[in-house]
C-alpha cells in the first residue's frame, strides 16, 4: 500500500490509512475483520478506478488500482498469518502458565545465569514474593545460600542437570526443607537458554530421615549398652557381636567373628552347642539352648543363647539374631533349688509323720508315704471314701467342728485326736493344719501334719497318773513342800504349805510368796534366793515365816535344781523345816555360852591353867581388899558416897566375873573332841552380826557384809566359830570408838581355792602396832582388856585345822583374817 501511494497508484493519504486500518484490524480483531475491510477498500477501489469523470481517480490507471489492491490483500494474509503466530504462543504461555500453577511444587524459570524470571503461584503464595520473582534469594537459608549457588554454579558450567536440598523460608518465617531440580533448555545449536526448575516439599521426609537416623543412633546404643550379649549370625559364622561380649571375652570384634567365637565355649559344651547352630541353620529354625562360656578372667559362666532367624535384605537367604544373658547364677540357684525339691520330696515321703495337702473345697489332694501307710489310703481313696469314718466316735464331733472352722473361716487348728490305722487300732495323733493363702488372701490350700503320739499320749496318762499320786504323797507330807520354774515364778507348794501360810499358788505367783517372810529377813531371802537362781546352786536359808494365823515361826528352807541331761535346769524342788524349837533353844544355849565366851578365850595347854589361876587370883584378891579398904576409907570421908560406892560395886563385879572365868579355864583347856557339822558360812556370819547388833551401842554401827555366791558348807563346831566371829566383830568395833572418821566395818566371805574358805573382818580405826604378838596371852591393847580373846579364838581356829592372822589396812585400820577348810559340797542331813 505504501509502494502504491509512492508511485502515485494512489493517492498518499488513502494508502497511510489503509495500511493502519488493515493493522489494527488484524491485530486488534483478527483475519474475518481484516478481510471484511479490505473487501470494502477493493470495492471502492475499484469503483474510483472505473469512474471517468470521478474527482478522486488516482494518478495511475486501471491495471496501478489492481496491483494495489493485490498489495492490500498480500499485506492482511501476511498480518494475518503472523498474528495467529503470536496468538499461538499467547496460548501456549497462558496453558504453560494454567500448568505451572496447578503443579504441587514450586516451579520457576531462570535465564541461563540463574535469574528468575517467572515462578508459579505456589512459589508466590509460600515465600510471600511479587510474581516476578525478584529478590527470591531473601527466602533461601543463610546458611545453604552460598553452597547452593556454588552447586548450580558448577553444573551449570558443565550444562548438567541439578539437584539439590536447601531450606526456604515461609512467609511466616518458618524455614523448610526442599529439594531443587532444575533442567536447562537448549537452542538447535546447544546454548542454554533457559533453565526450568522445580522445588518439592521434603520436611517430613527430612524429620523422618532425623528420626531414623536418632533411631539407628538409639538402635545402635541400645544394643552396645543392653544388658546382653547381642550378635548376628549368617550360614558362614559370626558377623556382628555387641560391646559386651568383647567386654566380658576380652578380644576384639573380629576375634570372634565367623567361628572364632567357638574356642570359648567350655569343651564340655562345645559339641552340643555347635550341633544346636548347625540344626538351627540348616532348618532356618529358632535356637535356645544353655552353655558355658569363658571370660576375660579365664572363668566360665553359664549363658542362655536365643536366636530367631531373619530373611536378609535381599530376600535370598536368612540370618539369625541372638541374645545370650548371663544366668550362671539362676541357673547354680535352678540346680540347687532342684536338688532342694529333691530333699524336700525325699523329706516329705521319709518324713516320720503324716503329711496332706487339702484344696479349698477340703478335698484331700496329696498324702506322704506315711499317711498311706497308716491309712491305708491312698489320696484317690480318701477323695471317694473319705476320711471322716476313720476318727474315734469320741472325737468325731470336735474335730468336725475344727475342720468346719477352717474350710468356712480359714482359722487354724491344732488338736490331738485318735484315727484308725490300716491294721484296725486306734492311735493318738497331734495334728496341726494351716490355710495357705495367695498375695490377695484367698485361700489356695490347706496343709496339715499329723505325729503320731500314741506312745507319748500314754506316757503322758502314766504321768498324769503318777503326778496325780505324787500330789497325794506331797499333801500328806508334814512338812512344807514346793516348787519353782527356773525364773523363779512359783509352780506347786503342797497342802500343808497352803494351810500353813493362807494363800494359794495363784496368791504367791509374781514373787507374792515373800510377804510372808519377816520384814528382817525379806530382803536378805530374796538377794539369796535370786543368787540361787542365776548361778543354778543349791541354798539353805533360815529365816521366819508368817504363819496364817500371824504368828512368825523360824524355818530353814532348802533348795535344789533339777537339771536334764545337758545340765539345764529344768525346775527347782525346796522344802522348809519347823526350827522354831531348835532355834529358840539354840538361842538360850548362845545367851548361855556368851556368859562363859569372855572365860573360855585362852586357848593355851593345859598345864597353864593351874599358873594362869594362881596368877589371875592373887591380883584380884588385892583388888577385893582395897576394894574393902577403899569402902571403909571412904565411909569415914565426907566425899561423894554415891560416886565413890559406884566405883567401888565395878571393882567387885569385875572381880567377881573375873574369879568365875578362872573357875571354867581349866574346864575349857581340857582337850576334849569337838562336836563339827556341816553349817552353811553365811548363816554363821549373819547368826554372829545379829548376836553383836543385839547391844544397843553396837547395833548403830554399819557392817558392809560381801558374801560371795555359791560358797560351799563348812564343817565346824558352830558356836565356837560363832564366838571367834563374834569376837572380832566386837573388837573392830570397839577399835572404832572415839575416832573423828565414820565408822566402818566390812566383812567379806569369798572362796581361796576350792577347798579353803576365807573370812575377813576389816576396820577404819586405828590399826595395830603389832600384828603377832597380839595373838599371845594376856597382850591387849584395851584399857580393861584381859588380852585372852585373841589367843583363844587363834586357838579355836587352829583346832578346826584353819588359821587366823592380823594385818593392817593401807590406809585405816586393820583386817583379821579367818582361813578354814571347805565341807563336801552338799546339804548337811537334818537331825531329829
Amino acid at each position: 500500500m505504501l509502494l502504491a501511494a509512492t508511485f502515485g497508484w494512489l493517492p498518499h493519504s488513502i494508502g497511510v490509512v489503509a495500511v493502519l486500518f488493515i493493522v489494527v484490524l488484524v491485530k486488534r480483531f483478527g483475519k474475518f475483520e481484516a478481510q471484511l475491510a479490505a473487501t470494502t477498500f477493493t470495492v471502492v477501489s475499484a469503483l474510483f478506478a472505473l469512474a471517468p469523470h470521478s474527482q478522486l481517480k488516482a494518478g495511475g490507471g486501471l491495471l496501478e488500482t489492481s496491483l494495489c489492491i493485490a498489495c492490500v490483500w498480500i499485506s492482511i494474509a501476511i498480518a494475518s498469518n503472523r498474528n495467529s503466530d503470536e496468538e499461538a504462543i499467547r496460548r501456549s504461555e497462558k496453558e504453560l502458565r494454567a500448568v505451572m500453577d496447578t503443579i504441587p511444587a514450586m516451579v520457576c524459570i531462570a535465564l541461563p545465569d540463574g535469574s528468575v524470571v517467572s515462578i508459579n503461584r505456589r512459589w508466590i503464595e509460600y515465600v510471600g514474593l511479587s510474581p516476578t520473582g525478584m529478590n527470591w534469594k531473601a527466602a533461601i537459608h543463610p546458611d545453604d545460600l552460598e553452597r547452593h549457588f556454588e552447586a548450580f554454579r558448577k553444573c551449570s558450567a558443565a550444562g548438567v542437570s541439578f539437584e539439590d536440598e536447601v531450606r526456604l523460608r515461609r512467609a511466616d518465617g518458618e524455614f523448610r526443607w526442599f529439594v531443587v531440580a532444575a533442567e536447562p533448555f537448549r537452542d538447535e545449536q546447544g546454548r542454554i537458554l533457559k533453565w526450568y526448575g522445580i522445588g518439592t516439599d521434603i520436611e517430613d521426609r527430612k524429620r523422618t530421615e532425623e528420626a531414623l537416623r536418632v533411631a539407628e543412633h538409639e538402635a545402635r546404643e541400645l544394643l552396645e549398652r543392653v544388658p546382653a550379649m547381642i550378635s548376628l549370625r549368617t550360614v558362614v559364622g559370626i558377623t556382628y557381636t555387641n560391646q559386651r561380649i568383647h567386654n566380658y571375652v576380652g578380644v576384639e570384634q573380629q576375634a570372634l567373628h565367623g567361628g572364632g567365637w567357638q574356642k570359648y565355649i567350655h569343651p564340655e559344651d562345645r559339641e552340643r552347642a555347635l550341633a544346636n547352630q548347625a540344626r538351627s541353620t540348616g532348618k532356618i529354625e529358632p535356637m535356645d539352648h544353655l552353655f558355658r562360656l569363658r571370660g576375660a578372667d579365664g572363668a566360665y559362666r553359664w549363658f542362655r543363647t536365643i536366636a530367631e532367624p531373619y530373611l536378609s535384605v535381599d530376600g535370598k537367604s536368612y540370618c539369625w539374631y541372638g541374645v545370650a544373658t548371663d544366668i550362671d547364677e539362676l541357673y547354680r540357684s535352678r540346680e540347687l533349688l532342684r536338688e532342694k525339691e529333691l530333699q524336700l520330696y525325699l523329706l516329705t515321703e521319709n518324713l516320720p509323720a503324716v503329711l496332706f495337702k487339702a484344696a479349698p473345697d477340703g478335698s484331700i489332694v496329696y498324702i506322704n508315704q506315711k499317711g498311706i501307710e497308716y491309712s491305708g489310703r491312698t489320696a484317690e481313696d480318701l477323695q471317694q471314701k473319705g476320711w471322716t469314718d476313720l476318727l474315734h466316735p469320741d472325737d468325731f464331733e470336735e474335730t468336725s467342728v475344727h475342720w468346719n472352722r477352717l474350710l468356712t473361716k480359714g482359722l487354724e487348728y491344732d488338736t490331738v485326736h485318735r484315727f484308725m490305722c490300716a491294721d484296725g487300732q486306734y492311735r493318738w495323733f497331734h495334728t496341726s493344719v494351716a490355710a495357705y493363702r495367695d498375695d490377695t488372701g484367698k485361700t489356695i490350700a490347706f496343709h496339715g501334719i499329723m505325729l503320731d503320739t500314741t506312745d507319748h499320749k500314754a506316757a503322758e496318762l502314766a504321768l498324769q497318773e503318777s503326778e496325780q499320786q505324787m500330789q497325794r504323797m506331797m499333801d500328806t507330807v508334814p512338812s512344807i513342800l514346793w516348787s519353782v520354774a527356773p525364773d523363779g515364778r512359783a509352780v506347786f507348794i503342797n497342802k500343808k504349805a497352803r494351810d500353813y501360810i493362807g494363800l494359794t499358788v495363784d496368791q504367791i505367783q509374781d514373787w507374792g510368796w515373800i510377804q510372808v517372810i519377816h520384814p528382817e529377813e525379806r530382803e536378805y531371802v530374796v538377794q539369796e534366793f535370786k543368787k540361787a537362781l542365776a548361778i543354778g546352786s543349791s541354798f539353805g536359808i533360815e529365816h521366819r515365816t508368817r504363819r496364817a494365823d500371824g504368828i512368825y515361826r523360824w524355818h530353814i528352807c532348802r533348795g535344789e535344781p533339777l537339771r536334764d541331761e545337758d545340765g539345764r535346769i529344768v525346775q527347782w524342788f525346796g522344802l522348809d523345816i519347823d526350827i522354831d524349837e531348835r532355834k529358840r533353844t539354840e538361842d538360850h544355849l548362845r545367851e548361855t555360852r556368851d556368859k562363859l565366851a569372855r572365860a573360855s578365850r585362852v586357848a593355851t595347854v593345859a598345864e597353864l591353867s593351874a599358873s594362869i589361876a594362881h596368877e589371875l587370883n592373887q591380883p584380884l584378891t588385892a583388888v577385893m581388899a582395897n576394894a574393902q579398904a577403899s569402902r571403909r576409907w571412904l565411909s569415914n570421908s565426907p566425899p561423894n558416897f554415891s560416886e565413890a560406892m559406884t566405883s567401888i560395886e565395878r571393882v567387885l563385879r569385875d572381880g567377881r566375873v573375873a574369879d568365875q572365868r578362872m573357875q571354867h579355864i581349866r574346864a575349857l583347856f581340857k582337850q576334849q573332841p569337838l562336836r563339827k557339822k556341816h553349817a552353811w558360812p553365811s548363816q554363821i556370819i549373819r547368826e554372829a552380826i545379829r548376836f553383836v547388833q543385839e547391844d544397843a551401842n553396837r547395833a548403830e554401827i554399819p557392817i558392809d557384809v560381801q558374801i560371795a555366791a555359791n560358797l560351799p558348807p563348812i564343817v565346824v563346831e558352830q558356836i565356837q566359830i560363832q564366838e571367834v566371829l563374834i569376837n572380832l566383830i566386837s573388837n573392830g568395833i570397839e577399835a572404832m570408838e572415839s575416832k573423828a572418821r565414820p565408822p566402818r566395818l566390812m566383812i567379806r566371805a569369798t572362796l581361796v581355792n576350792e577347798s579353803e574358805l576365807l573370812v575377813e573382818v576389816i576396820d577404819n580405826g586405828s590399826g595395830l602396832k603389832d600384828t603377832q604378838s597380839i595373838f599371845d596371852a594376856f597382850v591387849t591393847t584395851k584399857e580393861k582388856g584381859m588380852g585372852i580373846g585373841l589367843a583363844v579364838s587363834r586357838s579355836i581356829i587352829e583346832a578346826h585345822d584353819g588359821q587366823l592372822w592380823a594385818e593392817n589396812n593401807p590406809d585405816y585400820g586393820a583386817k583379821f583374817s579367818v582361813k578354814l577348810p571347805c565341807g563336801a559340797r552338799r546339804v548337811p542331813r537334818l537331825e531329829s
